[in-house]
């Protein structure tokens, strides 16, 4: 799912909260059009257990025959309330299983699709919230997600609904007592003689009102020889109007006590009906509408939070950051202070993805999402701008700051392993830094336009680097214009660069796959280019080749990608069958790069990287110098390496033994002269420790 459509469905459902009614079953309705308009289902509903009943309580573009209530039992919704998890329930091709049978609704509905999660109320799965289509439909996490959110959305507007039908069954029940005159109801002459009194009122004082008439009220029931403070009776006895007043009773409960005159036909007062009413629960049920109006208010400052953050990292999205970006940028040239921005760019994340797929993917950039929120300040503004792309705003800061700040990012970067339990990866980033006023922008935007250059003169360099304003600032970059022949030349042989980096980009994406299969072979590699360029300088070859054997030995074993990580991981020892695919993997990689035509030169060096001086080879057996030099080049760098590094099936060789094994092989499997080359600068310490 794309992150402006993600950002899009967390903005629809903010409103759909904001704008919930008192009435719960009336948010659910909500809740469950807003799911089927999301998921694009064909129907949506929410489905109540009660007993062995499944009422639907919410829908969405029901069928008018579709039935509201049905037994349980068969039902896939039944299932999934009876199995829960807080796992979202996904089954495709129903027509294929056993709910085509159980389930009328799957045959007579057509329904292909299923997707559904049990909801939670009471401490208790009582419903479930689902989507059905009428097409095969997988899907996405974020989907998922957002499944989860409203089936808790849904549960607690359940427990919301339970709380006001025992609120609303409580003020029912207080209404009948008012009917049935059982309220505390008294009525007094002038002096405080009760003239009569209903049974509620004697009940109250364990008497009958017989009893109770032609007593006096304060002394017939507190045991007082005055009347009470602030009583109401003696109140609407002075001001002739109805007096009323709230009081707590030494057992807990709260009263309204009201004084209301009576008075004849010509409007003399006769007495005071004085009438008590026990408000106990109503300051109760006061309480828990407060309550829940809190909670509400604290949901809704939530959702305002998930608004500007991005739902997957945590981190600011790119809504927010465009707002920040204007008032920081205003802010600081009103007030003259510094700004600066690092823009990042995790470099060849393609092949993350392309290898243990997008959940993996999604987890290692929420993991490097934290890594970015423990690097910044409390006051920076730490964002997700777009898929691996991220930007920090740090107010205050200077450039040097800046890339200070860039050279930790990148440290930490380097020294944490991304992943899981199962897999895990390393990850290179590319850094532009833009401040203000230092790089002289007059307008927001123009920090990501200079940083996109930025990048872009990153990525031309191979990235994993970080690079300022000053980076861009040769000729070709400072003017852009074609004034001259010679300048036309130089812009073609430019832009034919630049498309060539673009694919040896792309290629590279490949190679890293390999050390995401393979971590042996992803630093195999980077040490087989180093030796191998090592080798080539020292036999002085023309600069040409020497950089095609370098983008050669970087490529060599781009072919595993097509062999097993089981083979390539195995401990022990390799069937015939197991070796002989490990063979074809030269084949592979040469087939990969073909199509394009500026990697021709690299087809013979990678093809042949395996065969040996003696003719005992592959894939061709090819003796001698009929393999290409480069080819030979790259087969000793290779094996080298893999002498002295470790394996799946065996630890390093110490260098020594290593050299004895060229030695051992040399006008055997290696080309004597260069062999020669390799022992020369290993013993004259020309090669670095890597």
């Amino acid at each position: 799912m794309e992150y402006h459509t993600i950002e899009n469905h967390f903005l629809k459902l903010s409103k759909c909260f904001l704008s919930f009614s008192s009435d719960p079953i009336e948010n659910i309705n909500r809740l469950v059009t807003l799911c089927g308009e999301l998921m694009g289902a064909t129907c949506a509903l929410y489905n109540r257990l009660d007993k062995d009943l499944l009422c639907s309580v919410g829908k969405w573009n029901a069928p008018s025959d579709y039935s509201l209530i049905d037994r349980a039992e068969g039902h896939i919704c039944y299932d999934v309330i009876k199995y829960a998890t807080e796992e979202i329930v996904f089954i495709r091709h129903l027509q294929n299983t056993p709910y085509a049978n159980s389930d009328l609704n799957v045959k007579k509905y057509n329904l292909q699709t299923y997707i559904g999660r049990a909801v939670k109320f009471n401490d208790r799965y009582m419903g479930a919230l689902c989507v059905v289509y009428q097409k095969d439909f997988v899907p996405t996490s974020e989907e998922e997600k957002l499944m989860g959110i409203i089936s808790s959305a849904i549960g607690v507007e359940e427990e919301r609904n339970q709380a006001k039908d025992e609120l609303k069954k409580g003020i029912e029940e207080k209404a009948l007592l008012l009917n049935n005159m059982l309220e505390l109801v008294v009525y007094q002459d002038g002096a405080n003689k009760i003239v009569w009194a209903n049974k509620a009122t004697a009940d109250a004082f364990n008497t009958s009102p017989e009893l109770l008439e032609g007593k006096i009220c304060y002394k017939a029931f507190h045991n007082i020889d005055k009347p009470c403070k602030n009583c109401t009776v003696v109140r609407a006895q002075e001001t002739g109007n109805i007096e009323e007043e709230e009081m707590v009773a030494p057992d807990g409960r709260v009263w309204i006590i009201r004084g209301i005159p009576v008075r004849d036909e010509a409007g003399n007062m006769k007495g005071i009906l004085e009438v008590a009413r026990d408000i106990t629960e109503k300051k109760k049920y006061e309480k828990d509408v407060g309550q829940l109006n809190e909670e509400l208010l604290k949901s809704n400052k939530k959702l305002a939070r998930l608004v500007i953050k991005d739902p997957h990292t945590g981190l600011y999205n790119h809504r927010y950051f465009k707002e920040i970006m204007e008032s920081e940028f205003y802010r600081t040239k009103r007030y003259n202070q510094l700004l600066s921005l690092i823009f990042i760019d995790i470099d060849y994340f393609r092949s993350v993805n392309d290898a243990y797929g997008y959940k993996f993917g999604d987890l290692v950039l929420k993991q490097f999402a934290q890594r970015l929120r423990k690097s910044v300040r409390m006051h920076d503004y730490a964002v997700r701008f777009g898929d691996e792309e991220f930007v920090i705003i740090l107010p205050g800061s200077s450039k040097k700051g800046a890339l200070e700040l860039c050279q930790r990012i990148s440290n930490s970067i380097k020294m944490f392993t991304f992943g899981d339990g199962k897999n895990t990866v390393r990850l290179r980033v590319s850094m532009a830094v833009v401040s203000y006023p230092e790089d002289g922008m007059s307008r927001s935007s123009e920090f990501i336009e200079i940083a996109d250059k930025i990048l872009n003169r990153a990525k031309e360099f191979g990235g994993d680097r970080i690079c300022t304003i000053s980076d861009m600032m040769d000729s070709s970059m400072v003017n852009d214009k074609i004034t001259t022949a010679k300048h036309l030349k130089q812009k073609l042989v430019k832009l034919t660069k630049k498309s060539n980096q673009a694919s040896i980009e792309s290629i590279f994406a490949f190679a890293k796959t390999i050390e995401l299969k393979d971590h042996y072979t992803g630093n195999h590699v980077e040490r087989t280019v180093y030796y191998a360029n090592e080798i080539a300088k020292r036999l002085r070859l023309p600069a040409e080749d020497i950089k095609l054997i370098e983008q050669a030995s970087m490529l060599h074993d781009l072919g595993k990608i097509g062999i097993s990580e089981k083979i390539l991981l195995k401990k022990g020892p390799l069937t015939r069958r197991e070796f002989n695919k490990i063979k074809s993997h030269p084949q592979i990689g040469v087939d990969i790069i073909r199509p394009i035509q500026s990697f021709h030169g690299l087809v013979p060096l990678i093809l042949y990287h395996h065969e040996r001086w003696d003719g005992k080879g592959y894939p061709f057996g090819l003796k001698g110098n009929e393999i290409p030099i480069g080819a030979r080049i790259i087969a000793i760098a290779d094996v080298y390496e893999a002498l002295i590094s470790d394996r799946p099936y065996r630890k390093a060789l110490p260098k020594k033994e290593a050299l004895r094994i060229i030695k051992e092989n040399s006008g055997k499997q290696f080309d004597p002269k260069i062999a020669d080359v390799l022992i020369e600068v290993l013993k004259k310490g020309r090669i670095k420790t890597l």
